[in-house]
C-alpha cells in the first residue's frame, strides 16, 4: 500500500489507486470498521483524482445522512452548522 499525495485520501496497492477516510467518531456505531476504503478502478492519477471526488460527495452526504437519521427533530443545516467542513474533511469531534 504507497500513499499517493498527488490524489488525497487515497492510496494505491499493485497499480491499482482505493479511496479511503476515516470513520468519524460519531459514525462509528452505524460502521464495523474504522476506515472507509473503495477501488476507484484506475491506475491513472488523473482518473483517480475525479472518481476521488465523487466518492468525497457521497461519503459527506451519507455521514449527514445519518447524522440526521440520529437526530430526527433538528435540522440539517442546525447539524452542519455544529460539524463544519475543515479543508474538504466533515470535523465531527
Amino acid at each position: 500500500m504507497v500513499y499517493d499525495k498527488s490524489v488525497p485520501f487515497s492510496f494505491t496497492k499493485n497499480g491499482i489507486y482505493y479511496f479511503e477516510r476515516r470513520v468519524p467518531s460519531d459514525l462509528l456505531k452505524h460502521y464495523n470498521t474504522k476506515k472507509i476504503a473503495y477501488s476507484l478502478r484506475t491506475r491513472s492519477a488523473r482518473v483517480a483524482s475525479a472518481q476521488r471526488d465523487r466518492f468525497e460527495v457521497l461519503f459527506l452526504g451519507l455521514g449527514i445522512a445519518l447524522l440526521s437519521a440520529c437526530h430526527p427533530n433538528r435540522d440539517t443545516k442546525e447539524i452542519m452548522s455544529e460539524r463544519p467542513f475543515d479543508s474538504g474533511v466533515l470535523c465531527l469531534a
